[in-house]
């Protein structure tokens, strides 16, 4: 298929350039400030042993190697009311919450 008013070597180069361009999209994967990142190649994990990669950006091969990100930030579930009475039998409604951090040497345990 040809334009009229373009030869058929722009219209090359534009799809070369624009091939070139989406590989190189695949290059890089940013890890944002609350998550930690492994970076798999062909589902095994690349260099495990050296730990997650931190937050900012970071290169890998691209369609063979992909990221797989955890958020590692504090979070608070609220838990609910709960009523309890003291030694001397006044009534009492303590509010829980439990406050989970995922630590720097879980991340690969919890996302393998």
């Amino acid at each position: 298929m040809t334009f009229p008013h373009m030869p058929s070597r722009v219209l090359a180069l534009g799809v070369a350039a624009f091939l070139v361009l989406l590989v190189l999209s695949g290059t890089t994967f940013i890890v944002s400030q609350t998550d930690l990142a492994f970076v798999t190649q062909f589902g095994r994990v690349v260099n495990p042993a050296a730990g997650p990669v931190g937050p900012g950006l970071h290169f890998k091969l691209p369609l063979i190697q992909q990221a797989d990100r955890l958020r590692t930030t504090r979070d608070t579930d609220d838990v609910g009311t709960v009523d309890a009475l003291t030694k001397d039998t006044q009534a009492i409604t303590f509010r829980v919450s439990v406050t989970t951090t995922i630590p720097r040497n879980a991340v690969y345990h919890l996302l393998y």
